[in-house]
């Protein structure tokens, strides 16, 4: 059965008619004012999703479906679809759904929050520029950094170097990075995105080319 066709990767709709195929009640970690606790929530497959789920250092899309939020939207890598790709869950708070009935097969309308994506979009685009700026520019050529793990989420992103020379006064070291980001940011790049043979995803930011999950 076809399910979870990832619409989300080449087009930019942010709703969607689509049908449910599968529904399970999945624990689900939720963190909320700084603390986590498990919920068992509902977990929805449709035939096709919109959702970016969470990964790759960005969070999962936020959005409505039948007016119920969507909590997260993850991959399960242990059930794949006919096109070799893992299933995407989408979660909902069973407190949330109430009298609106799910149901396997039914038609529903997914709903992406365009705002709260384009904000990630920025943040994750901004990680970008700052690892060309580290890695690439001739400025820190002479620190020697390599990009060790990302976060992209917005209001707690970060990004960890290792500098094989350490900067001599840091807050150069910062001021000029936000220099040069000012500069990118204004320059209004080219952004493309590129699929190699074994459909990893590629982002092309000014012919700085970069594997992006």
């Amino acid at each position: 059965m076809q399910h979870s066709i990832r619409l989300y990767e080449k087009e930019h709709s942010l709703t969607l008619k689509t049908k449910i195929v599968n529904i399970v009640e999945h624990p689900v970690k939720i963190v909320k004012n700084s603390k986590s606790n498990l919920l068992n929530a509902l977990g929805v497959v449709f035939a096709e999703t919109i959702f970016h789920p969470q990964g790759g250092g960005q969070p999962a899309d936020k959005g409505m479906v039948k007016g119920v939020p969507i909590i997260s939207v993850s991959l399960d890598r242990s059930v794949f679809n006919s096109q070799s790709t893992q299933t995407i869950f989408h979660y909902m708070d069973p407190r949330e759904v109430k009298n609106k009935r799910f149901t396997i097969g039914q038609e529903v309308e997914l709903k992406v929050d365009g705002d709260f994506r384009n904000q990630c979009k920025r943040w994750h685009t901004c990680g970008h520029l700052l690892i060309d700026i580290v890695e690439l520019n001739p400025l820190f050529k002479k620190y020697r950094a390599t990009v060790l793990k990302e976060n992209h989420f917005p209001g707690n992103a970060f990004i960890k170097f290792l500098i094989e020379i350490e900067a001599t006064d840091f807050s150069e070291f910062i001021q000029q990075l936000n220099e040069c980001l000012t500069e990118l940011i204004a320059a209004d790049l080219r952004i493309l995105t590129n699929y190699q043979a074994n459909n990893a995803r590629y982002i092309d930011i000014a012919n700085s080319v970069r594997m992006c999950g």
